[in-house]
């Protein structure tokens, strides 16, 4: 035993210890670096996550962005010209036509020629005149007490109130003539789409071609 001692050689026992020592420290100091690289790539990983979910976002608002301003409704166009209706109430785009009528005054609307586009009522005349007009729309006149219409087309009803007289003659009127409120009317060669209605306290007449029903007064007179 002295002589391997002598010799440098360990103890038995001795070289199996230093090794497992040697072992558990070489253990011991790679587990923080294995957890520190752990640790860095979880944080690379969720770095690029985050990178990719912005881009996304990104993406998604550019697309609704888009999309809305594409899809955006236009405004509706706006006139007030006489002949084209937009969003002018019918009772103002006959006063307007009324003051271009050369013939017109406050209590007096004359309108000749005109052809107009869209509904029309006259509602303030004491006296209303269309001579020689086209109107596509439906017309009203009431509150006047004189009301004339003669050598003119309308494309759809023509209602007249009137606390005085009416005449209406050599006009085409494509859906109903109704005539209220007179004291007299004088009907003449008309050609009438709808029904003739006649709520009027006399009424005189002939020649009109009537499609519908004659109603009123009016039902009396000659064909």
């Amino acid at each position: 035993m002295r002589v391997a001692s002598r010799s440098g050689r360990a103890p038995p026992g001795t070289v199996g210890t230093s090794r497992s020592t040697s072992t558990r420290r070489s253990s011991t100091l790679e587990a923080p670096i294995r957890r520190a690289l752990l640790l860095t790539v979880l944080l690379a990983v969720a770095g690029l996550g985050v990178t990719a979910c912005g881009g996304d976002s990104g993406d998604a608002a550019t697309t609704v962005t888009k999309t809305v301003v594409s899809t955006a409704p236009e405004g509706p166009a706006t006139t007030s010209a006489p002949g084209n209706s937009g969003i002018v109430p019918p009772n103002l785009r006959a006063d307007a036509l009324c003051r271009n009528g050369g013939d017109s005054s406050d209590q007096a609307c004359v309108i000749r020629g005109e052809k107009v586009t869209g509904e029309l009522d006259f509602t303030r005349y004491r006296v209303v005149k269309l001579i020689d007009v086209q109107i596509s729309g439906d017309v009203e006149i009431s509150g006047a007490k004189e009301a004339v219409v003669t050598g003119s087309t309308f494309a759809k009803d023509l209602d007249i109130e009137s606390t005085g007289g009416i005449v209406v003659k050599t006009s085409t009127i494509n859906g109903e003539l109704e005539l209220t409120g007179a004291q007299h009317a004088t009907v003449v060669k008309n050609t009438i789409g709808g029904d003739l209605t006649c709520d009027v306290r006399r009424a005189n007449g002939t020649g009109n071609r009537v499609t519908g029903n004659r109603t009123g007064v009016c039902s009396t007179l000659r064909r």
